[in-house]
């Protein structure tokens, strides 16, 4: 691929990390690496048996470490199910070094939560944000050098920012809405930056490149696709597409350089749509209108906010909550008890990629990518909020790759045809 695709290997002894869909993919890779170099890892996933599956996976191929492997269920597709566990995780550390938002998906056709969300909107970003948000002042706490690690994706060149419409079917595509989700987490890195400046809190996102992982078995096209991809180097293994997410969680020279955007284990530059100021602001104000009924009052003040003076969405409001909507009821109530969180890898959230995006005039590959035009014009990043943006570190525009990261939660069809269990699709993957 002829990226330089290695990444530090730091003594992590001590510290702990969290891993969202951690049980295949990328994510698998990411937290091996982090327990491997001595971090305690929690696999926040949504399925036990795949995550303890994992951990017993890790074990074999790493035999020479310990490693400190703990699982601790995660559905991102409810907001019950985030506060949960981030209550959970308070209750039995008292310290987060690390916090790898990983875990993504990608719908084929619109869904929407019990939360009345978008799905790849909740899952991908916003339910991500809620479990930074009640995390935030533990990671405060915590030297040295506490991060935030975002995998996002090249597709973010094809989302677009318009909140009124996040839950609207009729403005579901599935290139525009995963690339939307994608964005999101981008944006909202700026806005973050710009709030936890001079805390030493280090956020940043990542480009992991177009990986073969299980959403290659989306479909058959999607199956010949990697199959032919990989072969001719184009497309990367698990290993290879976690080596920028690792690097960004623990290369030392980043510390407190934070909006950093990497890709091929090196920072460069997102688009100019993500990295304009008023969008990051719009999206935080509204992010946070969605989850006034879930922040704490702490991790809130940490950002600036009041909540008492947080007022519902005027545009873009979710739709009637519905528990039993879609397949996003919360996750056993996602209180893990001490016997139950036993030593266990955790889900992931891989991909059910299936029909190109029939409102895009842009096709997009089996695994969610574009490859054949280059992304809209964006505009110019603008300054029309709180502090200057600041993107921290630059170099060549990442090429058009897709992403590392989705995961299906309905049941996409697999290579064979047949439908893809919520496990199947619960692994991070290429977008």
């Amino acid at each position: 691929m002829g990226a330089n695709l290695s990444y530090a290997t730091v003594d992590l002894a001590g510290r702990v990390a969290i891993v969202t869909g951690s049980n295949t993919g990328t994510g698998y890779e990411t937290a091996k690496a982090l327990a491997t170099m001595g971090a305690k890892v929690v696999m926040a996933c949504r399925t036990q048996a795949r995550a303890e599956q994992a951990m017993e996976r890790m074990k074999h191929e790493v035999p020479e470490s310990s490693l400190d492997l703990t699982f601790a269920p995660l559905d991102l597709s409810s907001l019950k199910s985030t506060a949960d566990f981030a209550d959970w995780f308070l209750g039995k550390h008292d310290k987060l070094n690390i916090l790898c938002c990983n875990a993504g998906y990608v719908a084929t056709s619109f869904e929407a939560t019990g939360d009345g969300m978008e799905r790849s909107f909740q899952t991908n970003y916003l339910s991500h944000f809620l479990l930074i948000t009640r995390l935030l002042p533990l990671l405060k706490t915590c030297s040295p050098d506490p991060r935030v690690v975002s995998v996002a994706s090249y597709a973010h060149n094809y989302g677009k920012v318009d909140l009124a419409a996040t839950h609207a079917r009729e403005a579901f595509g599935q290139m525009r809405t995963y690339g939307t989700s994608k964005l999101h987490q981008i944006l909202m890195t700026g806005a973050l930056h710009r709030r936890l400046k001079g805390t030493g809190v280090t956020v940043t996102s990542v480009h992991p490149g177009v990986v073969k992982t299980e959403f290659s078995r989306a479909s058959t096209a999607a199956k010949v696709f990697y199959n032919v991809g990989y072969a001719v180097g184009a497309i990367r293994n698990p290993a290879e597409g976690a080596a920028t997410i690792i690097h960004a969680c623990v290369n030392p020279e980043y510390e407190g350089q934070e909006n950093l955007y990497f890709a091929d284990c090196k920072p460069t530059v997102a688009s100019a749509v993500a990295r304009n100021t008023e969008s990051q602001e719009r999206l935080f104000e509204y992010s946070v209108s969605l989850l006034k009924d879930h922040m704490q009052a702490e991790g809130a003040a940490l950002l600036g906010v009041d909540l008492a003076t947080v007022n519902s969405p005027t545009a873009g409001a979710p739709l009637p909550r519905q528990d039993g909507m879609g397949s996003s009821a919360s996750t056993a109530a996602a209180v893990v008890s001490p016997g139950a969180a036993s030593d266990a890898a955790s889900d992931t959230t891989t991909s059910n990629v299936a029909a190109d995006d029939a409102a895009s005039a842009v096709p997009a590959t089996a695994d969610g990518d574009t490859t054949v035009q280059p992304p809209p014009a964006a505009a110019d990043e603008t300054t029309a909020a709180p502090s200057p943006a600041a993107t921290g570190g630059a170099a060549s525009e990442p090429s058009p790759a897709a992403a590392d990261d989705v995961a299906p939660e309905s049941s996409p069809a697999t290579a064979d045809g047949q439908p893809c269990s919520n496990e199947d699709a619960e692994s991070r993957e290429d977008t």
